[in-house]
Parts: structure tokens; C-alpha cells; sequence
């Protein structure tokens, strides 16, 4: 199928994609990774219920804002919030596990554009460039069929295809996200976001390469700093 030739042959496909340059096209890749998100929650539901409790559980134990008296009743109500959930949260639930990686690629395509057309003068628009990174992202499937399995046999979320098997800073530290998040799949979203730009900007692989990496790399920080910031 033409779609998987994203996998052997991202130039060509890419190439068809901007001859036809119809925003249209990004429909479908756009409806697996749904589908893939959502197989992904099906697979790893009971871990992610496992984990949620884990994590608020450390939360309460470790609040100086919680009285001691009260910390077992509160543990006792998330542990059933969580496993009695109602139909409109597992519904809410559901509906974040469809749009979570299409919201990604929605929000990345804006980052892709502006490094484009600002800093390598073009005039793409964001139709285009949405089917572009809609495809690159198509990377999640593979991703997800090696990380499932090592999650559910690890039965931890925290699973790394890259730097983060270094196993370097105490968890949670800036340095350990930080390696966590350059992943082999990840890398391979911006190498073949950079095959799509490289041949609508008329430029080289490798100089959008570095100047997405490294527009990357600031969004990596950013996250990471925020999320230290909600711990």
C-alpha cells in the first residue's frame, strides 16, 4: 500500500504528496494513528489504571499539605476513582487515547511551519505541511508495536528506545528526562519530516535536519520544565 511506503520509499511519497497538495491526503494516516492510540489504551489500560494509582499514591504520601489522619481515606478514594471509573470519564478517557497523537501532529505541523517559512523563506501552507507530518508521524505504529509488548512485560510505562537506556540521573531528574526523550523513533519523525521539507523548500536533508533537531531539542526543554514544574 502507498501508505507504507512512508517506511521504504519517504521521498517518493512525499513527492506525491506535494504534487497533489490537498490537505485531504493527511485524512487517513491522520485515522490510523486514532485507531493506534486507541489499541494502545485498550492493550495498556490496566497498566495505566496501575500507574495512575502508583503515582497518587507517592502524591499524597509525600504532601506536607494533606493532614496524616486523612492520607488513608484519600488513597482509599483515588484507588476507587480509578477503578470504578464513571462512564463519562472512561468516555473522556477514550476520546483523549483517539486525539492524543492527531493533536500532536497538529501542534508539531504549526512548529514546522513557522521554522519553514521564516527561516527557510517559503510559502507553504498548513494544509500541506500537515500531510507531510501526518505520514512522518506514522512512525508511532511501529513505534507502538515495539513498546507495548516491553511495557507490558517491564508492567511500567516508562520504557526507552534510545538515550534514556543509559540509565544516567536519579529518575525524574532533568538529565534522565532529558535522555529519555532522544528516541530512536522520534528521530526518525524528524529525519523524515526533514525528507518532506528538504523537498518543499528546496533545500538539503541534512540543513533542515539540524535546524529541526535543534528546534526539537528546545521543545524537549520546554516540556521537561514544565512538567518538573506540575510535579
Amino acid at each position: 500500500m502507498f501508505i507504507f511506503k512512508i517506511f521504504t520509499s519517504p521521498t517518493d511519497v512525499f513527492q506525491k504528496i506535494i504534487d497533489h497538495n490537498n490537505w485531504k491526503d493527511s485524512l487517513f494516516p491522520l485515522t490510523l494513528l486514532m485507531v493506534t492510540g486507541l489499541m494502545s489504551t485498550f492493550f495498556l489500560q490496566d497498566l495505566i489504571k496501575d500507574t495512575q494509582i502508583e503515582t497518587a499514591i507517592n502524591h499524597v504520601e509525600e504532601s506536607t499539605q494533606i493532614p496524616e489522619e486523612e492520607k488513608e481515606n484519600t488513597i482509599e478514594m483515588i484507588y476507587d476513582r480509578v477503578e470504578n471509573p464513571s462512564q463519562f470519564r472512561q468516555l473522556i478517557g477514550w476520546i483523549g487515547s483517539a486525539v492524543s497523537i492527531p493533536l500532536r501532529v497538529f501542534f508539531f505541523t504549526l512548529i514546522v511551519i513557522l521554522v519553514g517559512n521564516f527561516i527557510f523563506g517559503g510559502n507553504s501552507t498548513y494544509g500541506l505541511m500537515m500531510t507531510i507530518t501526518s505520514y512522518a508521524y506514522l512512525v508511532t505504529v511501529p513505534e507502538l508495536l515495539v513498546k507495548i509488548p516491553l511495557m507490558l512485560n517491564k508492567w511500567s510505562v516508562k520504557v526507552y528506545t534510545g538515550l534514556g537506556l543509559l540509565n544516567i540521573g536519579e529518575p525524574d531528574s532533568f538529565i534522565q528526562m532529558f535522555l529519555a526523550g532522544i528516541d530512536l523513533f522520534a528521530v526518525w519523525r524528524i529525519i523524515l519530516i526533514s525528507i518532506g521539507m528538504g523537498l518543499i523548500y528546496k533545500k538539503g536533508t541534512k540543513q533542515v535536519f539540524l535546524t529541526l533537531t535543534s528546534v526539537w531539542v528546545v521543545l524537549l526543554i520546554v516540556q521537561i520544565a514544565i512538567t518538573k514544574a506540575l510535579i
